[in-house]
């Protein structure tokens, strides 16, 4: 099996399945998750042609790329289930079943402990002030439920908001836009998107628990991934 990656998520679900040496290719992007695999350039110059070179059996896309091809697998779910499905789909491609039973048993385990913990508390009146490309906003929608929120406008007196990107600039100038929301108290949450890539939910679902509620559950959790913006 031959494995070409043009979205960094699908990277990281090939990695997070063991299944690393089947990747012939991915792009640019991907290479702090797969750095030692050769690289086909930028996503944005990806062509045919330049595909045909890696004689790929399965080329691994994200939700704005399309090719004419007939062994593409898109990887953009719109919901918990959804991304588990897809885990487990592209599992079964790669040949790791047993990896991805561990990882979608994982995702579940924390969803039922999250959302078991989240109904004690009152929802927080959520807004999305910036929505990142790459996340479905159905899934954002029910994370943030998951997680004792509840998605508003910002005509509902919001109490915290949230901005999905990485780019600490752009992060910037959408807090400087929102300050007028008086009702948020600075409380502006900066979500990785990466977070919502499949094999990253789990990551996501404690971290938005801890921030928003303090709930905490023993699983090592990378910090830095989301941040309070307090400026």
């Amino acid at each position: 099996m031959r494995v070409l990656s043009l979205h960094p998520g699908a990277t990281a679900m090939v990695v997070a399945l063991g299944a690393s040496p089947l990747l012939v290719g991915r792009t640019d992007e991907c290479a702090m998750i797969a750095g030692n695999v050769p690289s086909i350039g930028p996503k944005a110059e990806i062509t045919p042609e330049k595909i045909a070179i890696f004689e790929p059996d399965i080329i691994l896309l994200g939700a704005d790329q399309s090719f004419m091809a007939s062994n593409t697998y898109v990887i953009h779910p719109e919901t918990l289930e959804g991304a588990a499905r897809m885990i487990t789909t592209l599992a079964g491609l790669l040949g790791k079943p047993i990896e991805a039973e561990m990882i979608v048993h994982e995702l579940r385990l924390i969803t039922d402990a999250v959302r078991e913990r989240a109904q004690r508390f009152h929802r927080v009146r959520t807004i999305v002030l910036e929505q990142s490309k790459d996340v479905h906003p159905a899934l954002v929608r029910q994370v943030l439920e998951l997680c004792g929120a509840v998605q508003v406008l910002e005509s509902e007196r919001p109490q915290c908001g949230v901005v999905l990107s990485d780019d600490e600039e752009f992060v910037e100038r959408v807090e400087d836009r929102s300050r007028h929301i008086s009702s948020l108290n600075e409380r502006i949450y900066t979500i990785n998107p990466r977070l919502f890539w499949p094999t990253e939910l789990r990551e996501c679902i404690l971290l938005l628990a801890k921030y928003l509620h303090g709930v905490e559950l023993p699983h090592l959790v990378n910090q830095s991934a989301v941040s309070s913006s307090m400026s």
